[in-house]
């Protein structure tokens, strides 16, 4: 029997931790239960403080300093801030539609309610097996967490922050017979990196070797007063041969194409 006609499609809830200020990390190990294709993680908070300032320059969104997906203590299969997720992923995911239109991640900070919820994908995307990930398991341990960012970093006189976080599971029934199983051996993952730029002129970027790529998504300059913080990118393979030159403008026409709305300024998506 087909994979497809196997299984079943079903979402279950690992339950809400509450963040208060002077957390460090809410954490989630979860069940041994069924197949993992994605993670709906609702996150729903409240800031308060007076006369805000120094504010952060990438929003909301810097409220979340962390959040990760980690198999066995050392595979991370999620590694993103806030900030990477909803100024650069969140618009770059399987139908190139906004998966976190709701929220308001790019907003400035402000005081009052905030809403940063964000899908992450295990699965390659809702069609294709490749990523899935196999919770029933008892040689394999999956943890979730959550990392909140110290209050003087998100702005000035910010004195509580509170939030309740829910992960939603996307889950797919074990078929009864293993021959029905899909493939398991491959790890779709989603990093993020961190490097400081501090010159003009040409900055080198060298992948890391051994994975097969889908996309590099770039930001030089994104943020709530966003501004293209380069004037030219390009990639070469094997060293001589230059498969992706673009300038903003560039940039501007392709997003547009594939997305149907304008790119964030500062981002650079480089889509294999």
């Amino acid at each position: 029997m087909p994979w497809e006609t196997a299984t079943r499609r079903y979402i279950k809830s690992s339950g809400s931790l509450a963040y208060a200020t002077g957390t460090t990390l809410l954490r989630w190990r979860l069940d041994k239960d069924g197949i993992l294709g994605g993670i709906y993680l609702e996150i729903r908070g409240t800031i308060s403080g007076s006369a805000l300032s120094a504010l952060n320059a990438h929003g909301k969104s810097s409220i979340i300093r962390e959040v990760r997906l980690i198999v066995n203590g050392k595979i991370d299969v999620i590694s993103l801030s806030g900030a990477q997720y909803h100024w650069m992923v969140r618009d770059n995911l399987e139908h190139y539609i906004d998966v976190a239109a709701h929220t308001d991640g790019r907003s400035a900070v402000a005081a009052g309610a905030f809403t940063l919820d964000m899908w992450l994908p295990v699965a390659l995307n809702a069609r294709d097996v490749p990523g899935l990930l196999l919770l029933q398991n008892e040689q394999t341990e999956v943890v979730l967490t959550v990392e909140f960012e110290a209050l003087a970093t998100i702005a000035t006189g910010l004195s509580t922050l509170t939030a309740t976080v829910v992960p939603h599971l996307e889950l797919f029934s074990v078929p009864a017979d293993p021959k029905d199983l899909p493939p398991l051996s491959t790890v779709h993952s989603i990093i993020g990196e961190t490097l400081a730029v501090s010159a003009s002129g040409d900055v080198d970027y060298f992948w890391p070797r051994g994975n097969t790529y889908l996309q590099l998504i770039q930001g030089l300059g994104f943020g709530v007063s966003g501004s293209d913080g380069f004037t030219r990118v390009y990639c070469t393979a094997a060293g001589n041969q230059r498969f992706f030159d673009f300038t903003p403008n560039g940039l501007d026409i392709e997003h547009v194409r594939f997305r149907g709305r304008a790119r964030q300024a500062g981002v650079i998506p480089i889509d294999l």
